[in-house]
């Protein structure tokens, strides 16, 4: 995911929007129902915009 996300934090929602969007469509060409990402997170932008806006570093949880 990371190499999608600019370097610089932002605080755009269009951003966080737009990763979500193109991940939800990367997610269905490779076969997984937008139940199955539903079951693990409530909410793809929610999880998207912390990403954009948290750059901190580390890796996932």
């Amino acid at each position: 995911m990371t190499e999608n996300i600019a370097d610089d934090p932002s605080m755009d929602p269009g951003a966080a929007t737009d990763l979500a969007d193109r991940a939800m469509a990367e997610a269905a060409r490779d076969g997984i129902a937008p139940r199955e990402i539903e079951e693990e997170v409530d909410s793809v932008f929610a999880v998207m915009f912390e990403a954009v806006t948290n750059r901190s570093g580390g890796g996932s949880e």
